[in-house]
């Protein structure tokens, strides 16, 4: 998608001269100095940028299996294996997040995601599975990733809000997406996390099935995340939300 967020304008700031003549300066006095504008990310501005802190940050989709035959398939975690991301932080909280993951690095079936899913990902697919499932994943009739290498999430978050209303893009068509989300200020950082659903057809996709569709993935995916960001180290070079 494209980073849609919403950046802040500033306004100058209008002064009004008087008519008075001026007093000369004593003799030998230092010249008055004009105060240096704070620049946008200076401490004093409400919003700040903050970056993705990637190592504390996971996205994981809940892929369940469906139809008839669906007790002989297996669901299936897949998650962000890498993520780049920022924030637009004020005293309130977050207003604004996006987050890029690459979809060449997404991973299938990871034993401490499957474990933290729950029991309907107790039994571990084999080792083929796994492999096939992400072979079918990355094809073109589900995320097509030789031609849309990037998943894209940008939303906007109100004071107080429980959930974040944004556009994810995948496959490369955006639609609007609305998740349940909590905030918190934790060790410097600000921690984002929450869930949700979207619906594969929604993008384009083809739910990969079997058997004339008595096996096949639910076309629902559920979503869990966690993401860390913390105030970013140059504020001066941060393109938060990017251009």
């Amino acid at each position: 998608m494209r980073w849609a967020g919403p950046l802040c304008s500033l306004l100058p700031i209008l002064g009004l001269m008087g008519c008075a003549v001026p007093t000369p300066a004593p003799e030998g006095a230092a010249p008055a100095v004009a105060a240096e504008a704070a620049p946008a990310w200076h401490p004093r501005r409400t919003v700040r940028a903050y970056a993705l802190h990637e190592e504390a940050s996971r996205i994981v989709a809940l892929v369940h299996r469906a139809g008839p035959m669906a007790e002989a398939g297996h669901n299936h975690t897949v998650a962000a294996g890498t993520l780049t991301g920022c924030a637009l932080v004020n005293d309130a909280g977050v207003t604004w997040m996006g987050v890029t993951i690459p979809v060449a690095g997404l991973e299938v079936d990871e034993e401490a995601d499957r474990r933290q899913a729950g029991e309907d990902f107790k039994a571990p697919p084999t080792p083929n599975d796994i492999a096939s499932t992400r072979e079918n994943m990355l094809g073109d009739d589900v995320l097509a990733a030789t031609d849309f290498p990037h998943i894209r999430f940008a939303g906007t978050l109100a004071p107080g809000a429980d959930a974040v209303d944004g556009a994810l893009t995948l496959r490369g068509r955006t639609a609007p997406v609305s998740l349940a989300v909590e905030v918190e200020r934790r060790d410097g950082e600000v921690r984002v996390t929450g869930s949700g659903g979207i619906r594969q057809t929604a993008f384009g996709m083809t739910p990969f099935s079997v058997f004339m569709g008595a096996l096949r993935v639910a076309d629902e995916v559920g979503l869990d995340y966690r993401l860390a960001f913390r105030p970013h180290p140059d504020p001066t070079t941060s393109t938060c939300p990017p251009p």
